[in-house]
C-alpha cells in the first residue's frame, strides 16, 4: 500500500469503521480525551498527522504539526482538528 489511511469495506457493503494506517514509521491511537503518549522515540524532529474519521454524516477532520524530541526530555504538542 502507498502511505496513507484506508477505510476497509467489502464491495457493495457499507463501511463498518475499520481503518488501516499504512507507511507510518510510528503510529498511535488516542484515548477518549484525544491524548496519546508515545515512548522511546529516537531524538529528532517528526511530522505529526492527527485524523478523525467521518462520523454521523460529519466530514473527517485533520491536523498537521511537528514535534522535536530531545534526549531525556518530554515533548508536548497540541493540535486542533479542522475539516479538510
Amino acid at each position: 500500500l502507498d502511505p496513507g489511511i484506508y477505510e476497509l469495506a467489502l464491495p457493495g457493503e457499507p463501511a463498518d469503521g475499520a481503518w488501516i494506517v499504512a507507511g507510518a514509521a510510528y503510529a498511535a491511537v488516542t484515548g477518549p480525551a484525544g491524548e496519546v503518549t508515545v515512548r522511546d522515540l529516537p531524538v529528532g524532529t517528526y511530522p505529526i498527522l492527527a485524523w478523525l474519521p467521518p462520523r454521523g454524516g460529519a466530514a473527517s477532520r485533520v491536523a498537521h504539526g511537528t514535534v522535536t524530541i530531545a534526549a531525556g526530555k518530554l515533548a508536548e504538542v497540541t493540535l486542533q482538528l479542522a475539516a479538510p
